[in-house]
């Protein structure tokens, strides 16, 4: 046994097809958990799908019955296995903002073909991706057929939706090493106090040296600059994230009629500054980046802000601001700039318009 390696649990998990209002199917990620005594589905797939929703109010407990969630509505679901077939099950389901976190929680090599003489529910269950449903008590009995099969710790179960697979897996250990929260908050308190050390990180000369490399002017006279990615720069699927937050905006924004035209001002200009263009070729994009309305009453300038949500989280746990290296301070510190402020006798203050776009 290699000592170095640990022991994981993999949960059942399924690609099925869930119906829409408008007739058409949206592929998700199901987990299969006996131990829910009902069927869960994220507020994001359930705002995709369009579905009709009742309102509830299920408290949901955990071990020792505390509260873990409140479930305010519930959808009636068509779910399909994720390949064409007239199989079909009817569930209603609890809407909750988020379901579990990726699963499983890291990616790992697996030989698929020791499964090849059959049809995998889940052909990605070694890779982590998001959960948008729960397969709960309430629907297991119904998807259950006859047939197991044994690979060393991995059971197969055949089901309506072909095979699933559960059981442990061995897996390397991470090289990153895992803190506590109490000691990553005391760090904090450190990190205010030290002063910075000078010497520059190899992560930062990194970056430096891919801006003097990659740095251009174009045939307009606008620079071009490389995005600094990490070595491990995969991510997820972002699509349905990313939809489901635009229809909660195009929601918003239809209750509003100032906020709409202020937010569709913002968009056009960004188009006619060239900002932003249009995407002319359909096609499958790496990373969908959702936007939002921030309205600052206060503000003298512009009340109306349109964000943009780099930090937004794809199907494997991971953000575009996740995989880019955050790059050398080039500010200076608060003090130093206060200090020199107070060695002339005439100073002068700019706002450097659309500097963080």
């Amino acid at each position: 046994m290699n000592i170095n390696a640990t022991a994981d649990v993999l949960l059942a998990t399924a690609q099925v097809r869930i119906k829409s209002l408008h007739g058409e199917f949206l592929t998700v990620k199901a987990l299969i958990d006996q131990g829910s005594q009902v069927t869960f589905i994220s507020e994001d797939v359930a705002q995709l799908l369009q579905l009709p929703r009742k309102k509830t109010d299920v408290r949901l407990q955990g071990l020792g019955k505390t509260i873990v969630g409140v479930a305010k509505s519930k959808v009636a679901l068509e779910i399909r296995p994720r390949f064409v077939s007239d199989i079909k099950i009817d569930a209603e389901a609890l809407v909750l903002p988020s379901l579990a976190s990726a699963h499983p929680d890291r990616s790992f090599h697996y030989d698929v073909d020791k499964w090849r003489n059959v049809n995998l529910a889940d052909p990605n269950f070694n890779r982590t991706e998001k959960i948008d449903l729960v397969i709960g008590a309430d629907l297991y009995s119904q998807i259950l057929e006859e047939g197991v099969r044994h690979d060393d710790q991995i059971v197969g179960q055949n089901t309506k939706w072909v095979w699933i697979l559960s059981g442990t897996v061995i897996m390397k250990p991470a090289a990153t090493t895992t803190k506590s929260a109490a000691t990553t908050t005391i760090e904090r308190f450190w990190e205010i106090e030290e002063i910075e050390d000078e010497e520059t990180s190899l992560e930062d000369e990194y970056c430096l040296k891919l801006y003097e490399d990659t740095t251009r002017i174009d045939n307009s006279g606008r620079f071009v600059v490389r995005l600094p990615f990490a070595e491990d720069k995969e991510l997820g699927k972002s699509y349905k994230r990313a939809m489901a937050r635009f229809l909660s905006l195009e929601k918003r924004l239809e209750e509003s009629t100032y906020l709409r035209e202020e937010y569709n001002k913002t968009m056009s200009e960004l188009i006619s500054m060239k900002h932003m263009v249009k995407v002319e070729e359909q096609k499958e994009a790496k990373y969908y980046m959702p936007h939002q309305a921030v309205v600052r009453e206060t503000s003298l300038i512009t009340k109306v802000r349109v964000v943009f949500d780099a930090s937004s989280k794809t199907s494997n746990g991971k953000a575009l601001n996740d995989i880019l290296h955050v790059g050398p301070k080039m500010q200076w510190d608060i003090f130093d700039i206060i200090t020199k402020w107070r060695s002339w006798k005439f100073v002068i203050s700019a706002d450097v318009e659309k500097m963080f776009r």
